[in-house]
């Protein structure tokens, strides 16, 4: 089987393969500096983003959110350590792998779009998208239609189920099922918590 290449097709998502980054963790597919966590973890320095089926951005949202990380980008290198307990504050590893609670940590969609959308044109790209009203929702589907061609993203991703941003998602699943779902130009994935009926 080695070198075979092999896609997935998964109701009409287009995948390189099976592999998929988790939303967050490697940020947006690419740095905003050399350094930065906040930008991509340092993994991605050394993993070829491209060979992935498709790389999860960190969930955006309409304005910029701290989070329970930073929006901070100028961390100089004896800063290095403060930022590493902070990015571990938001990281812990569980039986089976790791989890995080980033708490929706983003730059805001106009930003990913200005910036780190152009840059990371050679990734197959789900955008992940959070918001804590239909309009919110639907708002984010208008800007990802308006700024990606059909064909330049995999996925959107709804995100109705972050824990660390302490909303009661169940509230506004109905409505962003029938306005965003509707509205978007490109497949969707919805994102639920395995603790939803």
């Amino acid at each position: 089987m080695r070198g075979r290449h092999v896609t997935i097709d998964l109701n009409g998502i287009r995948l390189r393969n099976r592999l998929l980054t988790s939303a967050s963790l490697l940020g947006y597919g690419a740095s905003k500096r050399r350094l930065i966590l906040y930008g991509l973890s340092p993994i991605a320095q050394w993993v070829p983003l491209e060979r992935f089926g498709a790389v999860v951005t960190r969930t955006l949202t309409l304005q910029p959110r701290e989070g329970h990380f930073s929006l901070r980008e100028d961390w100089k290198p004896w800063e290095f350590r403060r930022m590493l307990r902070l990015y571990g504050g938001a990281l812990r590893r569980v039986d089976g792998g790791w989890i995080n609670a980033f708490g929706w940590s983003n730059v805001g969609i106009d930003a990913y779009f200005a910036d780190y959308f152009p840059r990371t044109a050679a990734l197959n790209r789900i955008v992940s998208l959070g918001g804590f009203s239909a309009d919110e929702f639907g708002a984010l589907v208008e800007t990802v239609n308006r700024r990606a061609k059909p064909g330049e993203i995999a996925a959107v991703e709804l995100n109705v189920s972050c824990h660390n941003v302490n909303f009661p998602f169940e509230t506004i699943l109905e409505e962003v099922l029938a306005r965003a779902v509707p509205a978007s130009r490109h497949p969707v994935i919805l994102k639920l918590s395995p603790d939803e009926d």
